[in-house]
């Protein structure tokens, strides 16, 4: 087998054992290497081997399996090559067949088969196409809906009146479905929705319910927000004494105001709050002559205007005193009430219409093995005698990205572990982009904030590594990534600070090139035109223009003139966009091909599908779409 120089975090990551290990694997830093080595060295480790059928290794697509069972395959085939007779390696070779390395949802269904009888229900049960789901879950809805309205006693009235329009209830049904889709993330969806209506039961102080606690953390960035940008004008309008002597009064005064503000909410006593927010008012300014047009004043001008909107915004939040809130929530509970009952209402119906037709759907697949898996109790969850069983099954529990695991799947890796001290967990939270789809990304970050840096001296579990260098990007491409994030993700925005240690880091070498690594290219759209054909065109002018002035690329260690093969182009949904793209570019002469297939771990380009952006060799292009 090829040796390969790995980093001291990628060795760590690869050897690291006796305990679980959390992976933070930033974009190109050779996550999948990573874990087919470890895999490698799991099977072929002289004092402890694990035989690969002992592995349980879970990826996000099918496609992601296959490549992973095709990548440890042709790493033991290396090794066999130089030594043919190993019987360890010949072994492992033919287990590999029986591995367990699937998507979550194939390991719960070949699960659930094997074990129907326990559930009651019936072995032959399909997975249902999205068109056929979506179908037997209008019909559930309607019967639904038409029991709720049907209700002697009125009380469906109520949640009616709050969603409905006039005659037309779609807003009321698409809040019941999105609700049943969220809670089926959970891995007890009901207890779940018991669980939010006590809170609205509950007599606690403005500042301690849930939805008291995220106004006051609004609130709290709010006036950081607005102080910041009150202190920055102060410090502009040094550069111009008129505009100084005008205006730094009143904006020292609006500064105090808002310090005072933050006092305050900082007490979280909601009345006094709200009383400071209705005794705010922002300082008149002075009269300034001659600047009408000045672009200073109208920057500084513009700024408070900002900080106006903000305070607006924030004022409206405050409008009540307590006790005000406290009777709107008591209004709330029969409607909260009547809509958590008609998402349990729909969830029962949908339930009976599956099991009537034989069906189900992923979500299904999940609880039932949560139902061979745990059992709720007072305390808690707690593990079955299955999981128990089953959890000696595996050496180890790997799970490949992690950061789009929701609640429901969380709880099944860890019943199936050993007490959760055999988990391998890899992924990147910066990656998530599934929250639509129910992907939880906070259950990484808690995970990676509770886990100390992993320590080779120490050996303590549970740890993670981080895996922060990019060997896929030059350094002017990664130090544009970094500029931009560094600005844009924060707790409050993307649930996470960019820091050190979420930068990405150069890890390979490129020749020195005089153009710039990252260019940022503004389009202005005409009245009347489509940004995708804009957009299209635009980039097909920039390939054609770096084909034809035989722009270098690296190719094998060499240089040559890029080719259209080289050039790939990214946007946000090629399923709705990439049509165009290709259309447009084919027609300017430029060979395209556009992945519609919905699998968003491909890139295409070129008549050529390659599982990453290290296949690529030439310049990357993306799109605003």
């Amino acid at each position: 087998m090829s040796k390969r120089n790995w980093t001291e975090s990628q060795r760590w990551a690869i050897s690291a054992r006796n305990g679980s290990l959390l992976v933070s694997a930033a974009a190109g830093s050779g996550k999948t290497a990573v874990l087919v080595q470890r895999v490698i060295e799991r099977l072929t480790d002289p004092e402890r081997p694990c035989d690969a059928d002992r592995l349980l290794i879970v990826t996000f697509t099918n496609a992601a399996a296959a490549e992973m069972k095709e990548r440890i395959s042709a790493a033991i085939g290396e090794l066999l090559q130089a030594d043919p007779a190993n019987a360890q390696l010949q072994r492992q070779q033919i287990l590999l067949n029986r591995a367990h390395i699937s998507t979550i949802h194939s390991f719960c269904n070949e699960l659930v088969r094997e074990n129907f009888y326990k559930l009651d229900i019936s072995p032959d049960f399909r997975i249902s196409d999205s068109a056929e789901m979506t179908l037997l879950r209008q019909e559930a809805m309607d019967e639904v809906m038409e029991e709720l309205y049907a209700k002697e006693d009125g009380s469906f009235q109520g949640l009616s009146d709050a969603f409905s329009f006039g005659r037309d209830d779609r807003r009321l049904m698409e809040t019941v479905e999105t609700l049943y889709d969220f809670i089926r993330s959970h891995p007890f969806p009901e207890r779940w929705l018991d669980e939010k209506e006590a809170m609205y039961r509950a007599d606690l102080p403005a500042g301690e319910t849930q939805w008291g606690k995220i106004i006051l953390d609004y609130a709290q960035s709010a006036v950081d927000y607005m102080a910041a940008l009150t202190q920055n004008s102060l410090s502009v309008m040094e550069d111009d004494e008129k505009i100084s002597a005008a205006y730094r009064e009143a904006f020292l005064e609006d500064l105090s105001s808002l310090e005072e503000l933050r006092d305050r909410i900082v007490s979280k006593d909601w009345n006094r709050i709200a009383a400071g927010v209705r005794a705010f008012g922002f300082a008149k300014l002075k009269a300034l002559r001659g600047y009408r047009d000045d672009p200073l004043k109208l920057r500084i001008a513009g700024s408070r205007d900002t900080v106006k909107s903000v305070f607006k915004k924030l004022a409206s939040l405050f409008q009540e005193d307590e006790e005000k809130c406290r009777q709107d929530i008591r209004r709330l509970v029969p409607v909260v009430s009547e809509l958590f009952g008609a998402v349990k209402r729909f969830s029962q119906r949908l339930d009976e219409k599956k099991q009537q037709k034989r069906l189900a759907d992923f979500g299904d697949l999940e609880h039932w093995a949560l139902r061979l898996l745990v059992r709720q109790t007072e305390e808690g969850w707690r593990r079955t005698e299955d999981a128990r069983l089953l959890a000696e099954s595996f050496d180890e529990v790997m799970v490949d990205e992690y950061q789009d695991t929701n609640e429901a799947q969380d709880m099944i890796f860890r019943a199936i572990s050993r007490e959760e001290k055999n988990l391998f967990m890899v992924g990147d939270v910066k990656q998530s982009i599934y929250r639509f789809r129910q992907a939880m990304p906070e259950i990484f970050l808690r995970r990676k904030a509770s886990y100390p840096d992993y320590d080779p001296e120490k050996n303590e579990y549970p740890a993670k590594v981080n895996l922060d260098r990019n060997f896929r990007s030059r350094h002017g491409v990664t130090d544009g990534v970094n500029f931009v994030f560094r600005q844009l993700m924060s707790v409050e925005m993307g649930e996470m600070e960019y820091t050190r240690e979420e930068e990405l880091t150069p890890g390979a070498s490129y020749p020195e090139r005089e153009e710039a690594d990252t260019e940022l290219h503004i389009l202005t759209l005409p009245k009347g035109a489509d940004m995708d054909t804009l957009e299209a065109e635009y980039i097909g002018s920039l390939i054609a223009s770096m084909v034809r002035n035989g722009e270098l690329v690296q190719d094998g260690g060499k240089q040559r003139p890029a080719a259209y093969r080289d050039f790939c182009v990214l946007i946000r949904n090629a399923n709705a966009h990439g049509g165009v793209y290709a259309a447009k570019l084919r027609e300017m002469g430029i060979p395209a091909w556009s992945d519609t297939a919905g699998n968003p771990r491909l890139v295409g380009y070129g008549g050529h599908v390659f599982r990453h952006a290290g296949g690529i060799r030439g310049p990357v292009l993306s799109a605003g779409a």
